[in-house]
């Protein structure tokens, strides 16, 4: 438990540095760089890619790879990365090597995407805060590398949204659905950006997508039939996930809300729309596999990331310290939360391959 407490106080720390407007600069070749991020990265990869069986699908990858079918198993399927990287940890007979590898990269994007894209100066620290407090931050990425990998592409491919470059964002969401195959939902993004589209027009797709989950069968088996096994199973007896819907149906609506008062409305209406696009996967999935539902939704559900730090400008300079001190205690709640339920032993406590 203590590194997980440790790496909250590194998150803290950060905030603190750049709230105060404190950089660490360092001059290369007479060009000066932000070390905050640097060292942020190189913390969060030691973490990610250090540990040794933490994730409940950790030793899944290692006979994966000591069994040397990855090819099989994802590259059929047309999961073409991350079986290289897995016939890559095969060849060099460590099975430690994909998990640094795939943390390597997606983290990469991850904290490019995070100190960027919000566009203010502590967007880093918050938005690290809020993925170690939700349920699709930490303790998702700990376990599902293949999509891991793909929430990095997704995350860095974000700023192709507003800048509207379809092909560099179709080149991005290519090498995420290259990573895990749910990733393809995340071409969508890039049509419900279009400014003829309204909120109304969102709805409505929704509404009518929640219609067509009565044929979810048939729609699964013509274009998704690896995943058909869930929808043939959709009656079973099922448990978990409610209480992560009513959390981000709340996010939802306080993002509605915030919405007139941020003040960098333009970047914030493309992570909403993601964001409500993450909330129509979840709805229309929930039914039959709540754990499949937040693996869809999760390639919109992560906008809030990028979100809640946009929410302090929606407050007044004298009510913006107390907003920030209120969600500190209520993204440690969660965070405590979150690793107190996590399913037996497959994140705490943390062993790293040098225990």
């Amino acid at each position: 438990m203590i590194s997980y407490i440790a790496l909250f106080l590194f998150v803290l720390g950060i905030i603190l540095l750049q709230e105060n407007h404190c950089r660490i600069r360092v001059s290369v070749f007479g060009k000066q760089y932000d070390l905050i991020p640097i060292i942020a990265y190189l913390v969060f990869l030691a973490f990610y890619g250090l540990r040794q069986n933490i994730g409940y699908d950790y030793q899944m990858y290692v006979a994966t790879v000591n069994g040397g079918f990855a090819d099989e198993v994802y590259g059929s399927k047309g999961e073409i990365l991350s079986a290289a990287l897995l016939d890559f940890a095969s060849y060099m007979d460590s099975s430690y090597l994909f998990f640094f590898l795939v943390a390597a990269i997606s983290l990469a994007g991850i904290v490019y995407a995070l100190h960027h894209y919000a566009e203010m100066e502590s967007s880093l620290g918050w938005g690290l805060l809020v993925f170690l407090a939700l349920p699709i931050g930490l303790i998702f990425t700990l376990s599902i590398q293949r999509q891991f990998l793909a929430i990095g592409f997704i995350l860095y491919g974000m700023k192709y949204l507003w800048e509207r470059k379809p092909w560099k964002y179709a080149g991005g969401t290519l090498l995420a659905v290259g990573s895990h195959l749910s990733s393809f939902n995340a071409f969508l993004l890039y049509f419900v950006q279009t400014p003829k589209l309204n909120k109304k027009m969102l709805v409505a797709i929704g509404l009518v997508g929640s219609v067509l989950m009565l044929w979810a069968a048939e729609i699964v088996s013509v274009f998704l039939p690896v995943y058909q096994q869930y929808i043939e199973n959709s009656y079973r007896d099922i448990e978990g996930g409610e209480s992560q819907a009513v959390l981000y149906g709340i996010f939802l609506v306080i993002a509605l809300l915030l919405s007139r008062y941020v003040k960098d409305k333009v970047r914030y209406e493309v992570f909403l729309r993601n964001y409500l696009c993450g909330i129509f996967f979840l709805v229309w999935i929930f039914p039959f596999d709540p754990n499949v539902a937040i693996r869809f939704g999760a390639t919109g559900l992560l906008s809030i990331l990028f979100m809640l730090p946009m929410w302090f400008s929606a407050f007044s300079p004298k009510d913006r310290g107390l907003a920030k001190v209120v969600c500190v205690i209520l993204l440690a709640m969660l965070y405590a939360y979150n690793l107190a339920v996590t399913s037996g032993d497959y994140y705490i406590p943390y062993q790293s391959v040098f225990s």
